[in-house]
């Protein structure tokens, strides 16, 4: 009898952090499953590739630079397992297509997670708004080529019709883009944040320190570095700014912060904005599952961060944090106000201390009812209440998918 295994194809650098979060090591341990990761980035998208930085996770970890390189490998792993795809191949690349056309030729399971996780909310359309998308897509030859290719690419993948999809939604959003099959079954999964967090839930209990969630740019590359587009952050100033504020929050509270860098450089050191500031960083591959559910509250500058699920989920207070150069891009911006809205969260405008200097952080409780509401929309169900994710993969792969699923 062949050895189960799962397949996870990525269209991104894997690294442990993402291993972490899918939750693999403990499919590998308490199931006796075999995990491969197929690399696929070379082939898919070697732009995005430069902005997806972090440590590989190396055991079982292979990466082709070509098409035929990993037909033969997937081949060879067909014959030798009894293999279920998890398919995270992206919309960006031609070369996706051909990808899905094999993998649909295999008529193996094929497992996908379409659901964003957090809310994306679309820049308010007005005339402003109007203006100001098509003028950044017309001064920007790339921008246009970029979300051409998006829509044929994924016209094109469409086309191909799967024999059965494991959809795994989490929360009631269903809004997605997902590939085309002719059976669909929808399992009920935990946002990855959210599955992380009820695996250390019992051992919560809360300290004397703020959690300051940390994002890629200005200083390092990126999502939007991918496509041409910038944010014409003055470095020193901003960084200047955020200093202050955090100085201030130590403090006039008596807390420590803790910051938690972007996955994508959670070991690189940014020059403005690193421990020789007095800053303390946990740059551990589980910083933001076991600091901010401890934390007093929690500080964000990257408006769209999937951390906010880690606050929802142990009620913690989150704001949101801007400067006056991010009110320049409505894209940036937009997201910020409409999450806090959507989250029930604060906003602060730290580019003065007299806006931050009169706001009572530890007066502010979370709205409970909202919390729930975001809860349900994009993280879990409460029919696998308890249920961590790894679970419910080992249910799928070992085909005794029976937890709350529905054949459409």
């Amino acid at each position: 009898m062949k050895k189960k295994a799962l397949l996870y194809i990525s269209s991104y650098r894997f690294t442990k952090i993402d291993k972490y979060k899918y939750e693999f090591d403990k499919l590998e341990s308490k199931y006796n499953l075999k995990i491969i990761i197929h690399d696929l980035s070379d082939i898919l998208s070697k732009r995005l590739d430069s902005v997806f930085l972090g440590e590989i996770n190396k055991k079982n970890y292979y990466k082709f630079d070509s098409i035929s390189h990993w037909l033969k490998s997937f081949k060879y792993l067909n014959r030798k397992y009894d293999l279920t795809i998890f398919n995270n191949v992206s919309r960006y690349g031609f070369n996706s297509i051909i990808i899905n056309f094999y993998l649909k030729q295999s008529n193996l399971p094929i497992i996908v997670s379409p659901s964003p996780q957090v809310y994306d909310p679309p820049i308010k359309q007005n005339l402003k708004s109007y203006i100001y998308k098509y003028k950044k897509i017309f001064t920007n030859p790339f921008l246009v080529y970029y979300y051409s290719k998006i829509y044929l690419v994924t016209f094109l993948n469409s086309l191909i019709i799967f024999k059965h999809l494991f959809i795994l939604q989490s929360g009631s959003f269903s809004d997605y883009v997902v590939l085309r099959s002719k059976k669909k079954t929808i399992v009920d999964f935990h946002a990855r944040d959210y599955s992380n967090y009820l695996n250390i839930k019992k051992n919560i209990k809360k300290k004397n320190i703020v959690t300051y969630i940390d994002t890629a740019g200005p200083y390092f590359s990126d999502d939007w570095t991918m496509i041409g587009k910038k944010l014409n952050f003055n470095l020193k100033d901003w960084y200047l700014i955020l200093n202050n504020f955090l100085n201030f929050i130590e403090k006039k509270y008596k807390v420590k912060v803790i910051v938690v860098p972007h996955p994508k450089n959670r070991n690189q050191t940014n020059p403005y904005f690193n421990e020789k500031h007095g800053r303390f960083f946990d740059r551990s591959i589980n910083a933001s599952t076991k600091i901010i559910p401890i934390s007093k509250f929690v500080l964000s500058y990257n408006a769209h961060s999937t951390a906010i699920n880690y606050a929802i989920a142990s009620s913690t207070p989150y704001f949101y944090t801007y400067s006056n150069e991010v009110k320049k891009d409505l894209r940036q911006y937009g997201l910020c106000l409409q999450l806090a809205k959507k989250t029930g969260c604060q906003t602060v405008n730290i580019s003065k201390s007299n806006n931050y200097k009169k706001f009572k952080f530890n007066k502010v409780k979370v709205n409970k009812n909202i919390f729930d509401n975001y809860k349900y929309e994009y993280l879990t169900s409460d029919k696998i209440k308890g249920v961590s994710n790894y679970k419910i993969m080992a249910s799928i792969i070992l085909k005794k998918i029976n937890l709350n699923k529905k054949d459409v």
